[in-house]
């Protein structure tokens, strides 16, 4: 199979959440990890399914390296571009794969 990806995939487990745009009212986002991330994009398992083309905003939260490195968010936009199928009534995450559209890194003090 040939590789499609045009940015380089970094292997991090982060915790990610994700608020999709048709449900702004919410209160509580979707949450799962990430296998991978990459500048235009990411994977994740996540406790809900989305539909391929929706869009939703998300936050990263990236490690504590050290004393010294303030722990970080990346927050932006994305949209869904493949869910994996999975059986009926399973309680297992779903993974999802998503296009970064914006994002931004906000460091915590």
């Amino acid at each position: 199979m040939e590789e499609r990806r045009t940015a380089r995939r970094y292997r991090l487990a982060l915790q990610v959440s994700v608020k999709p745009k048709s449900e702004s009212n919410q209160v509580e986002p979707i949450v799962g990890t990430t296998p991978d991330i990459s500048t235009h994009g990411f994977c994740c398992r996540i406790t809900r399914a989305l539909n391929v083309g929706a869009k939703f905003g998300f936050a990263i939260t990236l490690p504590r390296l050290g004393e010294e490195t303030a722990q970080g968010v990346v927050r932006g936009q994305a949209v869904v571009v493949r869910v994996e199928q999975r059986m009926e009534n399973s309680a297992e995450p779903v993974g999802m794969s998503a296009a970064i559209e914006t994002y931004e890194i906000v460091q915590r003090g």
